[in-house]
């Protein structure tokens, strides 16, 4: 998938359609090379220990962290315009 998005484009006429993505960018291309060092570094290290596999335990802990912290926390704890925390009729 990494070697996909970096490779040009080309149309039928030889023309390049898309330069291809810039693997130095930060972002998702950023997560993708982590993941492989992730897995290189599980790969050789289970070499020392059967156990070593659970260093790929960081990726789901990794999307669990941003998914908190992006997504569901601001969603759960930004109070909503016109509330102020207590209950109507009460």
């Amino acid at each position: 998938m990494i070697v996909a998005y970096g490779r040009p484009k080309y149309a039928v006429n030889g023309s390049i359609v898309d330069a291809g993505g810039d693997l130095s960018a930060g972002g998702m291309t950023q997560y993708y090379f982590d993941v492989v060092y992730l897995m290189a570094v599980a790969q050789v290290g289970g070499i020392l220990s059967r156990w070593f596999w659970c260093v790929l335990w960081a990726i789901p802990a990794y999307a669990a962290y941003k998914a908190w912290t992006l997504v569901i926390k601001p969603y759960i704890f930004t109070p909503r315009e016109g509330d102020d925390g207590y209950e109507a009729g009460g």
